[in-house]
C-alpha cells in the first residue's frame, strides 16, 4: 500500500463524467475542484 500525503493532479478519460466523478469522491475520497461541461 503506498501512502500519499499530497495529491494535486488526475487526469483520466472517461465516457460517463458522472459516475467517475462520484468514483472519485466515494473510494479514494478526492474533491472536485472545477467543473466546466463535459470536464471536471
Amino acid at each position: 500500500m503506498i501512502n500519499l500525503h499530497e495529491l494535486r493532479y488526475v487526469r483520466l478519460g472517461t465516457r460517463d463524467i458522472d459516475a467517475a466523478t462520484k468514483y472519485a469522491a466515494d473510494i479514494p475520497g478526492l474533491q472536485l475542484v472545477r467543473r466546466e461541461g463535459r470536464w471536471a
